[in-house]
């Protein structure tokens, strides 16, 4: 049973919402310099696809501001067994960081390329 603080799970969820946002703003970034001049306007699915992800990115900046909000005024005492939840994830970093066994996911996870 992995039980943590309410105000840890928070914590961490805030940091991975953060570390979403990232890799999206990376993947609107390397779009949007694909799509750089006549090519952009030749191509409007794509250029409603980079829309998408700014969007994206921003919907997850304000989910991570809200669970930064409620980790901070979150009781201290109360904690949370996450045993269940940390069991479904399929990225074992993201279920380290998230079990508080790994690092933050304010740290690049390190993209490999393949």
């Amino acid at each position: 049973m992995a039980t943590l603080p309410l105000t840890q799970v928070l914590g961490a969820l805030a940091a991975e919402a953060g570390l979403l946002s990232d890799f999206a703003a990376r993947a609107a970034a390397a779009l949007s310099r694909s799509l750089d001049g006549p090519a952009g306007l030749e191509m409007p699915d794509l250029l409603r696809d980079a829309q998408a992800l700014d969007a994206l990115e921003q919907h997850v900046a304000g989910l991570r501001v809200c669970l930064e909000s409620l980790a901070r005024s979150a009781p201290a005492d109360v904690t949370l067994d996450v045993s269940c939840a940390i069991s479904a994830l399929p990225l074992a970093a993201q279920a380290a960081r998230l079990s508080g066994r790994g690092g933050t996911a304010a740290s690049d996870p390190g993209l490999e390329l393949f």
